[in-house]
């Protein structure tokens, strides 16, 4: 079952590589630009993505300058 899994999710990194490889590059470059000019990450999630944004703000690897959305919080540097 596992070995199943990994092909499949191989071939959806594969072809996430091929056919959005920019947008990946201009979404990371953006949140580049908000880290560096010491601007804020701003991340939501609802339902079951609440997990996504919980990693991303107390995970073991959490990302730095980031906070849960308000939006009466954001500014200009922020993303």
């Amino acid at each position: 079952m596992l070995k199943i899994l990994s092909t499949q999710l191989t071939g959806v990194f594969q072809r996430i590589s091929t056919q959005e490889e920019e947008q990946f590059e201009d979404a990371a470059r953006l949140l580049a630009q908000a880290v560096i000019s010491n601007g804020t990450i701003f991340i939501y999630g609802i339902d079951e993505m609440e997990a996504v944004a919980a990693e991303a703000l107390y995970g073991a690897e959490k990302l730095p300058n980031v906070k849960r959305l308000d939006i009466n919080e954001v500014k200009t540097a922020d993303r």
